[in-house]
């Protein structure tokens, strides 16, 4: 395992199957600040994998050798591999899938309209385009 850091972010990326080890406090901070440079360095580490490897298999935890516990993220559908005490495993390209489905959206503004109020009455806008007036027919006789 190798240790990179994205300014005050430290992981461990496996050199072998492209994945990534986060402590805990690692991972607050990664939600805490949303830093792209934390996924493109994960992305890194994904492309330079020696291996494809089956993530099927039980990984232990690096610290303490325990089994990781396999949890599903709800938001991006992910199973990703958590030691409670020590941190999480994340599988090739989970760090950068989790990260865009928790990062905060851009809210969108809602569209304005600012003509008049049209009326929607049948045969009050004489002035309507044709096929607006075809699908006004077509409403009414339905």
């Amino acid at each position: 395992m190798y240790e990179g850091r994205a300014n005050d972010i430290a992981m461990l990326g496996c050199g072998r199957c492209g994945g990534i080890w986060l402590t805990n406090d690692s991972a607050q901070r990664v939600v805490q600040t949303f830093d792209q440079a934390v996924v493109a360095l994960a992305d890194q580490a994904a492309q330079r994998a020696a291996f494809n490897v089956d993530p099927g298999p039980p990984v232990a935890c690096p610290v303490c050798q325990k089994i990781l516990v396999r949890t599903k993220s709800r938001e991006s559908g992910i199973w990703i591999d958590v030691c409670g005490e020590h941190g999480t495993w994340f599988d090739r390209y989970e760090l950068g899938v989790i990260f865009n489905s928790l990062a905060p959206k851009e809210p969108t503004q809602p569209q304005v309209y600012n003509g008049e109020t049209p009326d929607f009455r049948r045969g009050a806008n004489t002035e309507l385009p044709d096929f607006v007036k075809v699908l006004e027919r077509e409403l009414w006789e339905w």
